[in-house]
């Protein structure tokens, strides 16, 4: 979810809307029980995201230089 909603738009995760980073909890909520009045689980959900983006931030910058160095 991560990789479709938070293209290369975004230079960090920090970047990212707030109401960009609620859509996506909303569509986890469709079929996870989050309540979204606990902060820590809020927080966590949020660390999730952070890891995710930074995963794909990586690979994507990695696959550009491959091909950037291939010619």
């Amino acid at each position: 979810m991560v990789r479709n909603k938070c293209a290369a738009d975004w230079e960090s995760s920090r970047a990212i809307p707030e109401e960009l980073k609620m859509q996506m909890i909303n569509e986890l909520a469709a079929n996870w029980d989050i309540d979204k009045r606990y902060p820590n689980l809020m927080k966590a959900i949020d660390n999730v995201f952070k890891s995710r983006f930074q995963e794909w931030n990586a690979l994507q910058h990695n696959i550009k230089n491959h091909k950037t160095n291939r010619g």
